[in-house]
């Protein structure tokens, strides 16, 4: 039971929380994918896949959505998603060495190296659905967008010019 009021959390606070939770979700979901597709042990793409959400979201939330990543959103949506997909790779990178650096299964980095020809191309097509489903969090909001899926989305009708008025 939590006492409301014992970690008072401001409404951005709470958004960019929410926002990194959520890429932890998708980026643990693919990196669960591109896990399965290898045959690699549970524990070591469990880690990863956290490791991974976690490097994401913090890179989306502090970096993309500040100042200093006004370039990226400005630049052509296809254009920043390659630039993203190869920041989301090097997280990968270094993801991986720190997954088995923590379990560790340092011996098994090798298995790994011979991997990465067919792991990378994997993980930059799954990463790249994971961006495009981020980067439409962020314009729509989480809450619009849960409530477009969920078909209980109403747009409000403030014009007298709005389809759905009765004049």
């Amino acid at each position: 039971m939590m006492v409301p009021g014992l970690f008072p959390l401001s409404v951005s606070v709470r958004r960019r929380l929410a926002s990194i939770l959520l890429a932890v979700a998708i980026f643990a979901f693919l990196t669960w994918l591109v896990a399965l597709a290898d045959g690699r042990p549970v524990d070591v793409g469990v880690t990863n896949a956290l490791l991974i959400g976690a490097g994401v979201g913090a890179f989306e939330e502090f970096y993309v959505q500040s100042l200093r990543g006004r370039w990226l959103r400005s630049m052509h949506p296809l254009a920043s998603m390659l630039v993203y997909a190869g920041v989301v790779t090097a997280i990968y990178l270094v993801a991986t060495h720190l997954s088995h650096l923590v379990l560790g299964r340092l011996d098994d980095l090798p298995i790994t190296y011979r991997r990465l020809p067919i792991l990378i191309p994997l993980f930059i097509a799954f990463s790249i659905v994971g961006i495009a489903a981020m980067r439409i969090v962020h314009f729509v909001g989480i809450e619009t967008l849960f409530h477009l899926m969920a078909g209980t989305y109403h747009h409000p009708c403030s014009s007298r010019w709005c389809c759905c008025s009765s004049t």
